[in-house]
């Protein structure tokens, strides 16, 4: 009852409330079967330009590596539309992001390839 008010008048006032708990594993098969049954896949655009979002990212360098050893990174996330591949040369925004002279906020694009 608390949730539904807290949640009137917004775009989740018809949604479903399900009590759940990961670490007891209680209602996690009827979230899951909620998704699969409720929510339609995405059409796939697979002809556009590959564009992704990237969520997280971490170097797989060691700490103080040199520039000829560096080996580069992993980003992880959701390809909206298109497909990559290997081998494939990709642009990653914002890249570098630093100040100009005027103390200006720059981003410089990262090329890099797959």
């Amino acid at each position: 009852e608390t949730i539904r008010k807290f949640v009137k008048g917004t775009i989740a006032d018809d949604a479903p409330v399900v009590p759940i708990s990961a670490q007891l594993k209680y209602n996690i098969d009827v979230v899951a079967e909620y998704i699969c049954k409720k929510i339609p896949v995405p059409v796939r655009d697979f002809t556009s330009m590959p564009n992704m979002i990237v969520i997280r990212s971490f170097d797989v360098n060691k700490p103080g590596a040199e520039v000829d050893e560096i080996q580069g990174g992993v980003a992880g996330g959701s390809i909206l539309q298109g497909v990559l591949r290997m081998g494939q040369k990709v642009e990653v925004r914002p890249g570098i992001v630093s100040k100009d002279n005027d103390g200006r906020i720059k981003c410089t694009p990262i090329m890099s390839r797959i």
